[in-house]
Order: structure tokens, then C-alpha cells, then sequence
């Protein structure tokens, strides 16, 4: 209301991944043309004794490497354990090619080249061995 910002808005509940999401539905919006603009992002408030303990229970918390905290957080390696939960968040401007020379932006910070997002309905933490929600998803 500050800023006078109108338009299209939704809201993207889905754990961590929630503001990837929104992110990417923005995207979706901007390159269909719904849109020619448009703020997307998240946060996460994680670290609460209510969500540490929760995760922890639910064996989600990473259990190796946890005396260097630069090898903890491995999401793509094969030794992951777990996750590393932390708080933050963050927005991004999208828009399209066209909005920004309208502007005359400067530059080009970015550019997202596509978005998709897939249920393999296998774990709630951990893609199939296989990986076929994540090929399908690409």
C-alpha cells in the first residue's frame, strides 16, 4: 500500500520451497504475458523450537558433518544426510524484456530460462534412487 503496487497476487505454501515456487509461478505470469512485471519471493521462519524439534523428529536434520558447517549443507552430493534449516527471505523484480527497455534499464541482472516443479510420490524428503521426479520435473 506504501508504494502503490497493484496487480495480480497469490501465495505459494509449500514448506522451503515456497518462495522457488513463487519465483517461478511469477515467471510463468511474465513470460505468458499475464503480466509485465511482477515482485515474487518468500521466507522461511525456521529456526523455532517448534520447527528444529519437528524436523529433527521427523529425521530431516542433517546428521553428518556437522563439526565443519561449510560441508553440512550438501544438497546435490550423494552423502547428503539432511537438511541445514535456517531463516531468511528475499524478493525479486521479474519482468519482461520488453517492460525493462520501455524503462531503459540499465542491465540485465538475470534471466530465468524456465521453471517446472514435479511430485515423484516417493518420500517427503528424498527423491526416488532413480531420480525419475527430478528427470521428469526437467
Amino acid at each position: 500500500m506504501e508504494h502503490g503496487i497493484k496487480g495480480h497476487v497469490s501465495a505459494a505454501s509449500m514448506a522451503s520451497a515456497g518462495g522457488a515456487i513463487a519465483i517461478g509461478e511469477a515467471f510463468r505470469l511474465v513470460k505468458h504475458g499475464v503480466v509485465d512485471r511482477i515482485i515474487a519471493g518468500g521466507l522461511d521462519y525456521n529456526v523455532n523450537a517448534n520447527c528444529v524439534g519437528g524436523m529433527n523428529a521427523f529425521g530431516a536434520l542433517t546428521r553428518s558433518f556437522n563439526d565443519d558447517s561449510d560441508l553440512a549443507m550438501r544438497p546435490f552430493d550423494q552423502r547428503r544426510s539432511g537438511t541445514v534449516i535456517s531463516d531468511g527471505g528475499a524478493l525479486v523484480l521479474l519482468e519482461s524484456e520488453e517492460s525493462a527497455k520501455k524503462r531503459s534499464a540499465e542491465a540485465v541482472y538475470g534471466e530465468i530460462a524456465g521453471f517446472n516443479m514435479n511430485c515423484d510420490a516417493f518420500h517427503a524428503l528424498r527423491p526416488t534412487d532413480s531420480g525419475v521426479g527430478l528427470i521428469s520435473a526437467i
